[in-house]
């Protein structure tokens, strides 16, 4: 007989932990709309939402005594897929991705922190650079209203140095303005990269210890598993 901890809001519980979970694929589905802008980025978000339901779905009804489940052993190995392509391809965007030097024309939306760049006869959705001060954002606004005209006569009167993967500007230069204004500040390496690497070697030796557990104590299914209740309705039938 299983016993669950008293307390209802204890990670073990079920209906506690199903609340967790749905808290967590919430954050994870605006983590993806906010990347939204780049199709690199925002893709893998997608990636990693399904990833990590997946895995919740596989660690459902897991308690002290089917905890060795070799579902449980997939469910980390998923999750660590999901800090591995996070780690990767959206943090590690400024260390492990490509960057280009763009000459471009610029133009604003009501997002304030979102930009249209022109380059190469389309427009480019970009995020402007980070920890962007208020009276630099007026700074570029203004441009954008004002040099319209430039940016129909001269394809490119503005320079940003720009992440592929992320669509993340590390810098933009106003050259039109008198004296030159550069916004912004070279690409950096994100530590939050190195740590979720680091996590994702984490889950994937946890999986592989709860896989070898498994196979020592002999592999055990639970019945509340719903990958295994489809499969065994579908046996049946």
């Amino acid at each position: 007989m299983e016993l669950w901890p008293k307390d209802g809001w204890s990670v073990c519980s079920r209906p506690a932990g199903a609340v967790y979970a749905g808290c967590i694929l919430l954050a994870l589905a605006i983590y993806a709309y906010s990347n939204r802008v780049a199709p690199v980025s925002g893709s893998v978000s997608l990636l990693i939402l399904a990833l990590v339901f997946v895995a919740f779905a596989f660690l459902a009804g897991t308690s002290g005594q089917t905890w060795t489940d070799p579902s449980n052993a997939l469910a980390l190995l998923l999750i660590a897929w999901a800090f591995l392509l996070d780690g990767f391809f959206i943090a590690g965007a400024p260390i492990f991705g490509p960057t280009k030097v763009m000459d471009v024309g610029v133009a604003l939306e009501r997002d304030p922190y979102v930009i249209y760049l022109w380059n190469e006869s389309h427009w480019i959705h970009a995020n402007l650079p980070k920890r962007i001060s208020y009276d630099d954002l007026e700074k570029i606004r203004s441009w954008s209203q004002n040099l319209r005209l430039t940016n129909d006569l001269e394809p490119g009167p503005g320079r940003v140095q720009m992440s592929m993967w992320d669509r993340q500007v590390y810098w933009i230069t106003m050259k039109k303005s008198a004296p030159p204004t550069t916004i912004g500040e070279p690409r950096r390496a994100n530590i939050r990269a190195f740590v979720e690497l680091a996590l994702s070697l984490v889950f994937l030796l946890l999986s592989l210890v709860v896989w070898r557990e498994g196979r020592r104590r002999g592999i055990r299914f639970r019945a509340v598993n719903p990958f295994y209740l489809l499969s065994e309705q579908s046996r049946r039938s």
